[in-house]
């Protein structure tokens, strides 16, 4: 019974990982997308 406990927490951590990893992915991609139309407004002002 210990076992599933410390088994659970251990799950719980990877997939916390996963999807922290996931959404940094998401945001790092919007902004380079954002950064580049800025900078594209910005070359045409």
């Amino acid at each position: 019974m210990r076992y599933m406990v410390a088994g659970g927490y251990l799950v719980a951590a990877v997939l916390e990982f996963i999807s922290l990893k996931f959404i940094y992915n998401l945001d790092k991609k919007t902004m380079d997308e954002m950064g580049a139309d800025l900078a594209k407004k910005h070359a045409e002002a």
